[in-house]
């Protein structure tokens, strides 16, 4: 059967879930998680207010509603008629709002960014204290930097968010996504979570959280995290505003199993100009050269350990810098894996992190940058595509995901396969329509070569060989 999609919006708080689905005139909204980076959403939406029901003070069903403490949940319901899933396309804190009023019609324009943006931008003083900072991970350093908490070594305070009308303080969870192997120098089995960094003591930082974390934090892997849902959390029968994101670590392909949608594990897509079962449609690809992302000289410095030590690396493809010249990123004040932990090895962490820097965007590669669909196209053009395009839609499985596109370019005689991994995605939605236009990086940027994978580890393919 024809698959569908019915997307609505919801005024968020906690005891308040407001449906605005019929007054909903269109949304458009942008989530963008680049490598090494905390990522964001932002949108807007557009209400018809006609009847004059939104206008504050005007005696109207919402006239006294306080919008900036509430969340918008833009969410949707894909189904065949036999499988029905429940995704998630963007969950947010309204930022702004405006009324255009002509006399004879008035339409409200809500903004609305991602909680970790809005909480982000508030000072946040961090201290480590004692000799070596215990279990300080990627998971905990987005945990803590927006929850002022205290554990072993360290102390956040200051950070911020909105706690959206609950009676106890938010919560924020990060769910690690990442693909688990072995790997020759950082061991079996490693994920997100297996990090866990060391700070000299008395070390103070004094800025934003998200400052932090996308200048110490995220560049330290690189690791990528982005937002998602905005929910309602009951633990020991007391209720939270939970934040979730997504963090993915140095190989940013999704664990290799599918998984239920929203679960946020991997999910291989294909584009198809006659897709078939479970494959999508796709309006048209834009390809590129990635000149603009050229790097290809890096120095990577840590901040002082528990030991006094900085590791100090530096890492450059010759080549490259031969045919381009030299195109130079430095970072600075990252954070050093500790030494305790028998894999990987704090000084190999780091050389690793530079050559990451310095090899994966070196060559001027042309590749698939851009795929457009749409919900009526999956509609139309297939009928066993419900799970592929529910994935697909949630944000919560939507990014860093491997995909794949056959077509035909104008010209050519044959049917090409040109692919990339998703990091970057724009939603517009519509009375009638749901459209996704999907960014990718080239697949070795992010991939690498994996043993043992049959996608993303194949030689000459990939990284290696």
């Amino acid at each position: 059967m024809a698959v569908t999609t019915t997307p609505s919006v919801t005024l968020f708080a906690y005891g308040v879930a407001i449906d605005l689905t019929s007054r909903t005139l269109g949304v458009n909204v942008s989530t963008r998680a680049p490598l090494g980076q905390l990522g964001e959403t932002t949108g807007f939406i557009e209400f018809d207010n006609t009847d004059g029901a939104m206008t504050p003070g005007g005696g109207g069903t919402y006239s006294t509603t306080d919008w900036f403490s509430h969340a918008i949940q833009l969410d949707a319901e894909v189904t065949d008629g036999t499988t029905t899933h429940d995704v998630a396309l963007a969950h947010g804190i309204i930022t702004g709002f405006e009324i255009r009023d002509d006399g004879v019609t008035s339409f409200v324009r809500m903004t609305f960014d991602d909680g970790f943006t809005v909480g982000g931008g508030s000072e946040t003083t961090i201290e480590f204290d004692p000799v070596a900072v215990a279990a300080f991970s990627p998971v905990a350093a987005i945990s803590r930097a927006y929850r002022p908490a205290s554990a072993s070594g360290y102390t956040f305070t200051g950070a911020q968010l909105p706690a959206l009308g609950h009676p106890e303080e938010f919560v924020t969870v990060s769910d690690p996504r990442s693909k688990t192997y072995t790997h020759p120098t950082f061991g079996a089995n490693w994920e997100p979570t297996d990090a866990q960094w060391d700070i000299e003591d008395d070390i103070t930082f004094k800025a934003p959280a998200k400052d932090f974390l996308n200048t110490n934090a995220m560049p330290s892997g690189p690791f990528t995290a982005y937002p998602t849902v905005i929910e309602t959390f009951t633990f020991s029968g007391a209720n939270f505003a939970r934040y979730r994101n997504v963090l993915l670590g140095p190989w940013t392909i999704r664990d290799d199993q599918t998984a239920t949608v929203g679960s946020g594990y991997r999910y291989d897509f294909t584009f198809d100009e006659t897709p078939g079962s479970d494959e999508l449609p796709f309006r048209e690809t834009v390809r590129r050269y990635n000149s603009d992302e050229l790097i290809n000289s890096v120095r990577y410095t840590s901040l002082p350990t528990s030991g006094g030590v900085v590791y100090d690396v530096t890492a450059e493809n010759e080549a490259s810098v031969v045919a381009y010249g030299s195109r130079a990123r430095y970072v600075s004040q990252g954070l050093a894996q500790k030494d305790t932990l028998t894999v990987p090895d704090p000084f190999m962490w780091a050389v690793s992190i530079a050559n990451r820097y310095a090899n994966m965007t070196a060559d001027a590669t042309y590749h698939l940058h851009q795929i457009e669909t749409s919900a009526k196209m999956v509609e139309s053009l297939t009928q066993n595509s419900v799970d592929a395009w529910a994935h697909l839609l949630d944000i919560r499985d939507g990014l860093y995901q491997y995909t794949e596109v056959n077509y035909t370019p104008t010209g050519a005689g044959s049917q090409q396969t040109v692919s990339g991994v998703i990091y970057s995605r724009t939603l517009n939605v519509t009375p009638s329509d749901v459209s996704l236009v999907l960014e990718l990086y080239p697949r070795g940027v992010l991939a690498g070569f994996i043993l043992n994978d049959a996608v993303v580890g194949v030689l000459d393919q990939d990284m290696l060989g």
